[in-house]
């Protein structure tokens, strides 16, 4: 890559390697079934990414491994911590970020669509589904 490359993180996700490399990754047919398999390697670094998100999260997840960083690009979210009684964390234009801990389960529903960017350590990444 170079200072001259454009991209936009909801199409080409970027992996942040340990060693301070940065390898773009294209977005195709096999990207997820890649990844969940094993077959794309990228326990040794980060992950980030954007996406559009008009619906909330159907599972909860938790990244026992690192933190994750939510920077909200667009619209408005609020971030659940499993077991946490308070409010939860609103993402939106006067306070778009947050950094969620390791070993936190945690989800997002969508206040109003817009793009959420990951910055994901996903090595052992965990779902599990919502109980109703």
């Amino acid at each position: 890559m170079s200072a001259r490359d454009v991209l936009d993180p909801a199409e080409t996700y970027l992996y942040l390697a340990d060693g301070g490399a940065v390898e773009r990754l294209d977005l195709d047919g096999s990207f997820w079934e890649d990844l969940t398999s094993g077959k794309l390697d990228l326990d040794q670094g980060r992950l980030m990414m954007a996406t559009d998100m008009s619906r909330n999260m159907e599972h909860w997840e938790m990244h026992p491994d690192g933190e994750e960083i939510l920077v909200a690009q667009s619209g408005a979210f609020d971030i659940i911590i499993e077991g946490d009684l308070g409010e939860p964390v609103r993402l939106d234009p006067e306070r778009p970020a947050t950094v969620i801990p390791r070993g936190v389960w945690h989800r997002i529903n969508v206040v109003e669509d817009g793009r959420l960017l990951f910055i994901t350590y996903g090595r052992g990444t965990e779902h599990k589904e919502l109980v109703a």
